[in-house]
């Protein structure tokens, strides 16, 4: 089998960016919450408790990096109202107009990296939809990643080969973004994605293919229950995630059904090719028991 050189640098390469967006984005970090603290400086009331106070501080801070780090802001700054007149259920023009007030008067760097690799889903851009797949939110979102893709990006690497493989990354890649766009473009809500789950979701479903096709010869029944295990705690987890008390949460329900669709299909595509080179043990037994 040959050594997953591919899924190891992709991993490291998703690593290196990370620490790229943590960079750039330090400063705006910092501007972000010096803004809100001199904006709510105010002492608590009657009117504005000190919990109320650190509610509305924290509100502006979520609500300015989700904006500024948008590659429409005035998208970005609806998106905010709608989202806040529904938790709160205020009125759609005051919190447009709070929001606006808001984020008016704030400088912050021109450029950041995770701006600029995102993808948004009205720009067909093919560019973004690959630099997407490696950027992520925060430390979790990479980690759980990360993680899972070794599992089965390494897995599939060896039992498909390289070249297959960089196909099929790249097709669950542009196949998932695809599937992302059309269905945004459909309800007319445009919207951004960043992370690696999406592939993730492939792998996963292109895996557990294999695994089956290559049987109990290549794969022992405890590693087989042990992938099973882990394919349900994804499920689980992403499903859990999809429905978050933030408006940026990071999860693209979109993106996983199609990455896990594709690699299913290339999976099915793939399965008489893969159980060829690597046939059955007791097919092997019986072979060499008749030449005997």
């Amino acid at each position: 089998m040959p050594f997953p050189t591919i899924t190891l640098s992709v991993s490291l390469a998703c690593l290196i960016i990370f620490l790229g967006q943590e960079y750039s984005t330090k400063s705006l970090d910092t501007l972000v919450n010096d803004y809100c603290k001199s904006y709510y400086n105010i002492a608590p009331s009657k009117k504005h408790s000190a919990k109320i106070i650190e509610q509305a501080k924290k509100r502006c801070i979520r609500s300015l990096k989700f904006i500024h780090l948008s590659k429409n802001k005035h998208q970005a700054i609806v998106q905010t109202a709608v989202y806040y007149t529904k938790k709160n259920r205020s009125n759609l023009k005051y919190e447009l107009r709070r929001t606006q007030r808001l984020y008016t008067p704030f400088l912050a760097p021109d450029f950041n990296l995770t701006s600029y690799l995102k993808y948004r889903s009205n720009s067909w851009n093919p560019w973004h939809m690959l630099t997407s797949v490696f950027a992520h939110k925060d430390w979790s979102h990479l980690l759980f990643n990360l993680f899972h893709f070794l599992l089965f990006g390494c897995l599939v690497e060896m039992l498909l080969g390289k070249k297959a493989y960089v196909l099929s990354f790249l097709l669950m890649t542009y196949g998932s973004q695809l599937v992302y766009s059309t269905v945004f473009a459909m309800i007319d809500t445009p919207s951004e994605t960043i992370g690696l789950s999406g592939v993730v979701w492939g792998m996963i479903g292109l895996g557990v293919v294999l695994i089956n096709a290559v049987g109990i010869r290549y794969i022992p029944n405890k590693v087989f229950n042990l992938v099973w295990v882990f394919v349900i705690a994804f499920i689980g987890i992403s499903v859990y995630q999809s429905f978050p008390e933030e408006m940026d949460s990071g999860i693209n329900v979109v993106v996983h059904a199609a990455g896990a669709i594709i690699g299913l299909l290339i999976g099915i595509f793939s399965y008489k090719r893969v159980r060829e080179n690597f046939p059955n043990e007791k097919i092997q037994q019986q072979g060499s028991s008749q030449e005997t």
